[in-house]
């Protein structure tokens, strides 16, 4: 019950949905974009054609950038098109029509769910600026993904010493359950800053590690 939350969540149909799908969108959707961002920048590096690219008058950080920018549009599209789907189906349920249909919690919810996945697979994409390998960075971008979720989701089970290592984890600044079902503004707000600036880091990381980076003949 610690782990899946108490009844009164599982209950409520908003409680349900969000434990069945947006706390576990990181496995439904999280690996397929940890797997695009692996390859956007080293798979030009894998086919050698990234020097015909970077042969034309474009600087390392726009090259980059434009792939970061469609990574980013990519997750937006297609976590607004579930959310649209999952908005028309319970906008013809009775279900959720006697509950209320809470659009502006929706919209919240939207935001944290792409800087949430937005971060994991900006981790991918730091990754495959050191290793410019699809493989290296997609394997070591899955296993930080299982690593930062059990740090963040199984911490309350570990001793007190050592409970502050949640903080480290991206999962511990991901609350659906906060935003659909209590509408809890500071989560919220602490949570889309936290995404925010971790996401902007790796941004950031990423276009420096690969403005020095060597590239391979």
């Amino acid at each position: 019950m610690d782990f899946l939350g108490d009844l009164e969540v599982l209950a409520n149909p908003y409680g349900f949905w969000t434990l069945e799908m947006l706390s576990f969108i990181w496995l439904y959707a999280g690996i397929l974009f940890i797997f695009t961002a692996s390859s956007l920048l080293s798979r030009e590096v894998e086919k050698k054609t990234i020097d015909l690219s970077l042969s034309k008058p474009i600087s390392r950080d726009n090259f980059l950038g434009s792939k970061i920018i469609f990574l980013y549009i990519y997750i937006m599209a297609v976590i607004g098109i579930f959310f649209l789907i999952t908005l028309g189906s319970m906008a013809t349920s009775s279900i959720f029509r006697a509950e209320g249909i809470f659009l502006e919690r929706f919209l919240a919810a939207y935001f944290c769910v792409v800087l949430f996945l937005g971060a994991l697979a900006m981790v991918a994409k730091f990754t495959s600026t050191i290793f410019l390998s699809t493989k290296k960075s997609m394997a070591l971008g899955v296993m930080i993904l299982f690593i930062m979720f059990f740090l963040g989701e199984f911490y309350i089970y570990m001793d007190e010493a050592i409970q502050g290592i949640k903080y480290i984890s991206i999962f511990y600044y991901f609350n659906p359950i906060e935003y659909i079902v209590n509408a809890n503004i500071v989560i919220f707000t602490r949570d889309i800053y936290v995404l925010g600036v971790i996401n902007v880091a790796l941004i950031i990381g990423s276009l420096v590690v690969f403005d020095k980076k060597d590239i391979p003949n």
